[in-house]
């Protein structure tokens, strides 16, 4: 039986952008993913360092246990199910073919330990984020507001500025013509 060699592709928020490229489209910025277009050429370029993935299972649906959330990168794959909690860790080096969990082996406990503290940390970095975009918009609907009403303001301000000077013009013009200045 030939073996068969696994090759890695791209996950799926990364189809899209790539997809474009490849077709000459431009990517829009609203978009996310990495263009991975030089992968699909074989050509190098930068790649991402980790995927979530999140796998549905043969029934191609988020239920009843048939469908896990996995991070993987270029060494692990961890992932979780949904019905049971059951975890999974894969070295992809030492076992391509995903046959041996490692985390049975008390050896590899520290390595999800680590997994579970990033991803705790950027779930914090994240809520932090979260909270100053909540913040600056707040404070650019505060700003933009100021604007508005200094707009408001400056409007009257200004005709009330030209109509004194439009009056200090005719009083001046008003008295020359009372008081001509004689030479």
């Amino acid at each position: 039986m030939p073996v068969i060699r696994r090759r890695e592709h791209p996950v799926s928020v990364d189809i899209m952008p790539t997809l474009l490229e490849l077709v000459g489209l431009p990517v829009p910025d609203a978009v996310e993913g990495m263009d991975l277009s030089h992968w699909a050429r074989g050509e190098s370029g930068t790649e991402p360092e980790a995927a979530f993935m999140q796998k549905t299972g043969a029934c191609a649906a988020w239920e009843n246990g048939h469908g896990c959330r996995a991070l993987r990168d270029k060494l692990y794959t961890y992932a979780v199910y949904r019905v049971d909690g059951a975890e999974l860790l894969f070295n992809h080096v030492n076992d391509p073919y995903q046959r041996s969990n490692l985390v049975k082996i008390p050896a590899y406990r520290e390595l999800e330990d680590r997994v579970e503290e990033r991803t705790a940390e950027l779930a914090d970095a994240n809520d932090a984020l979260e909270t100053n975009n909540a913040q600056l918009s707040e404070s650019y609907r505060k700003l933009d507001s100021a604007h508005i009403q200094l707009r408001e303001t400056q409007t009257p301000l200004v005709q009330s500025e030209k109509m004194a000077a439009s009056g200090h013009l005719v009083a001046g013009i008003a008295h020359e013509i009372n008081n001509p200045a004689r030479i």
